[in-house]
């Protein structure tokens, strides 16, 4: 294991000496300014340390507020560390460095406003995690930035507001995580990221409303996880991705109840989604209504879990009935009529005989939308009408071969239609 060296030691020796070395060997801790200041004095020519770079402490604030004597530092072989240091403004002073081997780490730095300063660094080799930093509005600074080895991690930036100053960012080596980022309203500045080779998480950023930013994104290795995103409305940015190695997660349920993105009204931005490579899992989403947006979807080879999707009325779509068809572990309920139970989804999904197939084609609901009345093709013996919400509004005996629509409000229904013993479910749109 490498030495640790104490500044006080270090100065000392080379006073006693007369020797100037380039760069000390083993870990560089600097706690404060006057530690940054000796370490200067000492080394004016480091440019590559060994070891780990610590600037200030992560248990109490540091009075550190200027890195200028640092400039000529170009590499660091194993982590930089920049914690709590609530007087620093900028971190111009490593405007040199090209590579760091490990970690960076920048977290408690309460006035930074954004990186700036790291303007040539192009890669990390382990994980980047920007955390607690609250008056970080920007990512100015890490504009040449092309690859992370590890982990991209943005948490707890109150300010946060835009991700641009990622342009440069082609590849992260494992998981892409945004959370508690309360301002931040998209991913603009992540277009040029087309492969996360583990996880993408975005969880409770309350003013997200979509994912645009995400535009050439087209594989995640491990899990896509989507969840306790209060105003997220779409999924408009996933539109590239095609394949998920794991689990896709829109929605969850905790211990302590469900988490799910209550105003994610559609699936549309996963439009060319193929591949789930384990479970798919669809929680809480209360505004939901159908699952328009997977038709693409070929294989989910686990789990497939829908509950508490409280307006999802239409799941009979072709990829979740032939799931259903091969078999599949299923688990459906809590949603609205169409979609209220497994056993539900899958008589909806049932082939149609050839008669059947006669009976159904003789139902046409015309015209459709519909101005105040519709008329059945086909005389049915009974005939009941629900609203998007799952709500009877009709309930018809023998209705006859116009049904008169004048008092429903505009909106989707389903009109289930019960002919010879069978039933038939059409789509109704009333206007």
């Amino acid at each position: 294991m490498k030495k640790l060296i104490t500044l006080t030691v270090l100065l000392l020796f080379l006073l006693l000496n007369g020797v100037q070395a380039q760069c000390p060997s083993g870990n560089v801790n600097l706690f404060n300014q006057s530690d940054i200041h000796a370490f200067v004095a000492a080394f004016p020519t480091c440019t590559e340390i060994e070891g780990n770079l610590v600037l200030g402490k992560f248990n109490e604030p540091s009075d550190i507020y200027d890195l200028s004597g640092l400039t000529m530092l170009t590499y660091v072989s194993g982590t930089v560390k920049i914690m709590g240091c609530p007087d620093l403004l900028t971190l111009n002073g490593l405007q040199h460095l090209q590579a760091i081997g490990g970690d960076l780490l920048i977290t408690n730095c309460a006035n930074l406003p954004s990186p700036d300063g790291l303007d040539q660094l192009a890669e990390v080799g382990a994980n980047v995690s920007l955390i607690m930093n609250q008056s970080m509005a920007s990512l100015n600074g890490l504009n040449a930035l092309q690859s992370v080895g590890g982990s991209f991690y943005l948490s707890y930036m109150e300010d946060l507001i835009t991700l641009q100053g990622l342009e440069g960012l082609t590849t992260i080596g494992k998981d892409l995580s945004l959370n508690y980022t309360p301002a931040l309203i998209n991913l603009q500045g992540l277009n040029a990221l087309q492969t996360i080779y583990g996880t993408l998480l975005i969880e409770n950023n309350d003013d997200m409303t979509m994912l645009e930013g995400l535009d050439n994104l087209q594989l995640v290795g491990e899990d896509v996880v989507i969840r306790g995103n209060a105003s997220l409305i779409r999924l408009d940015g996933l539109e590239q991705l095609t394949s998920i190695g794991r689990d896709l997660v829109i929605g969850s349920e905790y211990s302590d109840g469900m988490n799910g993105n209550p105003n994610l009204s559609n699936l549309e931005g996963l439009k060319n989604l193929v591949t789930i490579g384990r479970n798919f899992q669809l929680i809480d989403n209360d505004q939901l209504t159908s699952l328009t947006g997977l038709n693409k979807l070929e294989t989910i080879r686990e789990k497939l879990t829908i509950h508490g999707n409280g307006q999802l009325s239409d799941c009979a779509i072709e990829p979740i009935c032939a799931f259903l068809a091969e078999g599949g572990i299923t688990d459906i309920e809590g949603n609205a009529e169409g979609c209220a139970t497994t056993d539900e989804v899958k008589n909806l999904c049932q082939p149609n005989s050839s008669s059947e197939l006669n009976l159904e084609e003789q139902i046409i609901l015309q015209p459709n939308p519909a101005y105040g009345w519709v008329k059945v093709g086909l005389g049915a013996d009974h005939l009941w009408m629900y609203s998007a919400t799952g709500t009877q509004v009709m309930d018809i005996p023998a209705p006859g071969e116009t049904i008169d629509l004048s008092g429903l409000p505009t909106g989707l229904y389903l009109v289930r239609l019960q002919v010879d013993g069978k039933d038939f479910v059409k789509r109704l749109m009333v206007q």
